[in-house]
């Protein structure tokens, strides 16, 4: 929560769209990955407006429609098992495809390891 607060906060000095103003930095791509990881475990809520962070939210929205992000975060080789909490992650194709990606992996330490 204290970094979503510090988010909040970097996001109302800088005034704009991007933690730093105007431009999508290498600060946002690790802000991007790392709240997605939050919505990933369920914990998105606490990004949201009602949490006394309407800035983050716009962000999160803003960050998560880059086309850039679905490719390299979302969809890149199935970094990420389905989630019940990202619903792009919930569905059966999602499972069915991210199963796939598993078996055709070397061996199983493999698949779980990385």
């Amino acid at each position: 929560a204290n970094h979503a607060d510090d988010l909040e906060a970097q996001l109302k000095t800088h005034n704009g769209p991007w933690t730093f103003g105007a431009d999508f930095t290498m600060a946002d791509v690790m802000w991007t990955v790392s709240l997605y990881r939050l919505y990933w475990l369920g914990l998105g809520d606490s990004l949201k407006g009602a949490a006394g962070r309407p800035r983050v939210e716009e962000y999160v929205a803003r960050a998560f429609s880059r086309p850039s992000f679905e490719f390299a975060v979302v969809n890149w080789p199935f970094g990420y098992s389905p989630s019940p909490h990202v619903p792009e992650m919930d569905s059966f194709g999602f499972k069915k495809k991210f199963l796939a990606t598993m078996i055709g992996r070397r061996s199983w330490r493999e698949a779980l390891f990385g």
